[in-house]
C-alpha cells in the first residue's frame, strides 16, 4: 500500500536563544513601534486589509538578527530556505485585538508570502494568544491557540487564518511580523 499525502499544515514555534536575547534591545524596538503607532504609520488605511493593524518601522539590525536566527534554524531543521518579503510591527494596547486574517494576496497568490513569522518582543502578565483557524478532513473551522511569550517565535503558513486575542494588560503587546517566501 502506498500513501499520497494531500495536505499537511504545521505551526512551528520556539524561543530565541538567551545569548541572542541578551543582545537585543527590546526597549528600543518597543519605542520604535509605539512612536510609529502614535504617528499612525500603519501599512494601510483601508479597513478591508489586514495591513491596517500592521505598522511600518525604522530598520534595526537587532530585528534582522531575530529573522536570521529563525530563518537559519528552519533551514537546518527542514531544509527550507526562507527569504524576507515584508516586515511590520504590531502594538496592541489594553483591550485591543486583531481579527481573523491571513497574509495571502487574493488577487496575486503567486506573489504572496509562503510563511508568516511572529516574534513577541514584550507582553504583560496576563496571557495573550495567537488563535489559528484551520479545516481538516472531518471538520471546518477548527481552532488552535498558542500563548504568546516574550522571545518566542511562531512560524506558520501564510494561508492560515489567525487572530491575536484581546490584550487585557495595561502594558502593550509588542510583536514583530515577518512575511516570508520560500526560495526554490
Amino acid at each position: 500500500m502506498k500513501e499520497f499525502e494531500l495536505s499537511k499544515t504545521s505551526i512551528y514555534y520556539g524561543f530565541i536563544p538567551e545569548i541572542l536575547c541578551k543582545k537585543i534591545n527590546k526597549e528600543k524596538i518597543k519605542k520604535n513601534f509605539i512612536l510609529n503607532k502614535r504617528k499612525n504609520n500603519f501599512q494601510s488605511s483601508s479597513y478591508f486589509e489586514y495591513h491596517q493593524d500592521y505598522l511600518n518601522f525604522q530598520d534595526d539590525k537587532e530585528i534582522f538578527w531575530i529573522y536570521d536566527y529563525v530563518r537559519d534554524k528552519f533551514n537546518l531543521d527542514h531544509n527550507v530556505h526562507l527569504v524576507m518579503k515584508e516586515k511590520s510591527g504590531i502594538v496592541l494596547d489594553k483591550n485591543e485585538s486583531i481579527g481573523f486574517h491571513h497574509h495571502i494576496y487574493e488577487k496575486d497568490r503567486e506573489n504572496s508570502p509562503t510563511y508568516s513569522l511572529l516574534y513577541t518582543v514584550e507582553k504583560g502578565q496576563k496571557p495573550c494568544y495567537v488563535i489559528f483557524e484551520y479545516s481538516n478532513l472531518f471538520r471546518k473551522q477548527n481552532h488552535c491557540k498558542i500563548e504568546m511569550r516574550e522571545n518566542q517565535f511562531i512560524l506558520f503558513p501564510s494561508i492560515l487564518k489567525h487572530r491575536i486575542s484581546k490584550n487585557f494588560n495595561k502594558e502593550p503587546l509588542v510583536n514583530i511580523s515577518f512575511r516570508l517566501v520560500q526560495n526554490r
